[in-house]
């Protein structure tokens, strides 16, 4: 089986630019067929400020 991580070709600087514009877009027609995940840091970022805090009152 062969993994393939669909990195877009390019240097690095330029690959978000390149993954953009060669991404295809969802017709507002269909748009309620597809469901979108955000991942991102705003758990990192609230479990370190949780941290802390807890830190802080020890």
């Amino acid at each position: 089986m062969k993994l393939d991580s669909k990195i877009p070709a390019g240097p690095l600087s330029e690959k978000w630019d390149n993954h953009k514009f060669k991404c295809k877009l969802v017709n507002p027609a269909n748009k309620r067929k597809y469901d979108v995940i955000i991942v991102g840091t705003g758990l990192a970022v609230l479990l370190q400020q949780l941290l802390l805090l807890n830190s802080d009152t020890t």
